[in-house]
């Protein structure tokens, strides 16, 4: 979503891809795709290319298990960000991004590393965005929440992602259907079904808990103080548990 919102805002082509979009049985075939994912941005520059879960796709080089095919595709793609670099600097209003997500950065080949010279985390959702995601997703479906029961459900969702958040209000909003049951046959339309509540919201709170362990979290804070670009991270609204961690001086 990230990606998708510097590409709105600069008004650039977009290009998300995946390992699967471009990895092939056949020898030869993702060094192809890679070059003409390349090519086609040069051509409609300025353009970003954004690629998902990228330790998939370009991890560290020289593994025992590593194929033949993942070396070639990984030294094309070096190869071919190392030719927009120098193609953009010739012609600025011919720009390409490259953005890269994942979860796995120390996976990451040191080569690829390099060559993204901005490394940014992206911290679980505060509270004030976690409060905006609720209201956001639960505009649309029939509710009887209040404000202040909004704001009990962003302050219980404390180190949730905003994917946990989003499976949340899913499973809030199936909470009136389970209730219904089988009685749900003798309902002729949905406005007759009643509306999600804070019953339900305490019901899926229970269901669904947030996805990233806090020392999974502490790995991601003690790498982006090692190796991202913005390494203060002292307005970042940091888990309980982690708020007590000493951070260094900037």
């Amino acid at each position: 979503m990230i990606a998708k919102c510097v590409a709105s805002s600069c008004k650039c082509t977009f290009f998300s891809i995946s390992a699967s979009s471009i990895t092939s049985k056949f020898i030869g075939e993702a060094e192809r795709l890679m070059r003409t994912l390349f090519r086609m941005a040069r051509e409609k520059a300025p353009s970003i290319i954004f690629i998902d879960e990228i330790d998939s796709l370009l991890t560290a080089r020289g593994g025992k298990s590593e194929a033949e095919s993942s070396r070639r595709i990984k030294t094309e793609f070096l190869v071919q960000f190392d030719g927009v670099g120098a193609s953009t600097q010739s012609n600025q209003e011919k720009q390409v991004l490259i953005i890269g997500a994942t979860n796995l950065p120390e996976e990451l080949d040191d080569a690829v590393l390099r060559r993204f010279s901005k490394r940014i985390l992206v911290p679980q959702p505060d509270f004030d965005a976690r409060y905006g995601l609720l209201r956001n997703l639960m505009q649309h479906q029939k509710n009887s929440l209040t404000q202040e029961e909004f704001l009990l459900v962003a302050k219980k969702t404390d180190r949730y992602s905003c994917s946990d958040i989003k499976n949340l209000c899913k499973d809030a909003a199936m909470g009136p259907i389970r209730d219904l049951g089988a009685n749900i046959v003798n309902f002729s339309s949905e406005d007759e079904v009643p509306d999600i509540s804070m019953k339900h919201f305490e019901q899926s709170l229970r269901n669904v808990r947030a996805s990233v362990p806090p020392d999974r979290l502490q790995h991601y804070y003690d790498y982006n103080k090692k190796f991202g670009s913005i390494f203060n991270l002292s307005n970042i609204d940091l888990p309980p548990e982690l708020r007590a961690t000493e951070l260094p001086p900037v």
